[in-house]
């Protein structure tokens, strides 16, 4: 039974901090602008983060998998 719990938890925590780290951006970004956010806020700071981020990945792993190499190529483009 704790075993399940502890599963559950462990599942649900990483969960929970997808959703909230969202939330806490677009908070801390009227709280630090007020409402009037605009691109040089945190959100949008964060989302071009996020897409190099994902960008680089992809193309990583482009270059070491080249039976997926076009796909990849054109999914990091």
């Amino acid at each position: 039974m704790a075993g399940n719990l502890l599963r559950m938890l462990c599942g649900f925590l990483p969960a929970a901090a997808v959703c909230f780290v969202p939330a806490a951006l677009v908070f801390l970004d009227i709280a630090a602008f007020g409402l009037d956010c605009d691109e040089a806020g945190i959100v949008e700071i964060s989302q071009s983060v996020a897409l190099l981020a994902t960008v680089a990945l992809v193309w990583r792993i482009a270059r070491r998998r080249r039976d997926l190499r076009g796909g990849l190529v054109l999914a990091a483009g």
